[in-house]
């Protein structure tokens, strides 16, 4: 699931990560990839796209390859609004996860990436949005936006607090990846 870089924008013969991923899945597992990557898609836009994908495809593994620069972060006039920006990335990486999961689907969700015309401060916003991913990649139970992305509001009445969930590596296991990928691809893995 996902944007332009899933697509394989401005990769030779728009052949980018993703569609190398499913050649490798296809040849060393005998998996399928469906890539059902569009351009401009950020954590808000892509959910329905991502119920639809997971009503026609039924996939086991659903792969996020999502931007911060689709969120807007590259426009960010102020170091508050970019940290808006990034907790709402977050907090819709989280949502997005959990409908997958819901459909039956593990979740791997890719990394953030650069992008040449970040300020300072949004560069600050984007590799604390990594050691956030990252953190939940060691400690997948354990996620939970720093505090300083949190908006200030109440907690959920359930009590449970927000996390992103894992993909299963191995059998029986649950291991949360985080990659380097750039874009918002979501390539989906079935077979």
């Amino acid at each position: 699931m996902g944007s332009s870089v899933a697509l394989g924008r401005k990769a030779t013969d728009d052949q980018g990560w993703a569609f190398h991923l499913g050649q490798a899945l296809e040849a060393s597992h005998g998996l399928s990839l469906t890539n059902v990557a569009e351009s401009g898609v950020n954590t808000s836009t892509c959910a329905p796209q991502l119920a639809a994908a997971l009503a026609t495809h039924a996939p086991r593994v659903v792969i996020l390859g999502l931007s911060l620069a689709n969120e807007r972060l590259r426009v960010a006039e102020t170091a508050a609004i970019a940290q808006t920006i990034g907790n709402s990335y977050l907090l819709g990486l989280a949502n997005l996860t959990r409908q997958a999961e819901q459909a039956g689907a593990t979740v791997v969700v890719g990394g953030v990436y650069p992008h040449d015309e970040y300020h300072s401060f949004q560069t600050s916003v984007l590799l604390e949005t990594d050691a956030v991913l990252k953190t939940s990649a060691r400690h997948p139970r354990a996620f939970a936006p720093p505090r300083h992305l949190l908006p200030a509001a109440p907690a959920p009445s359930s009590g449970r607090s927000e996390h992103l969930s894992t993909v299963s590596c191995a059998a029986g296991g649950r291991t949360s990846i985080s990659t380097s990928c750039h874009g918002r691809a979501t390539p989906m893995a079935t077979g």
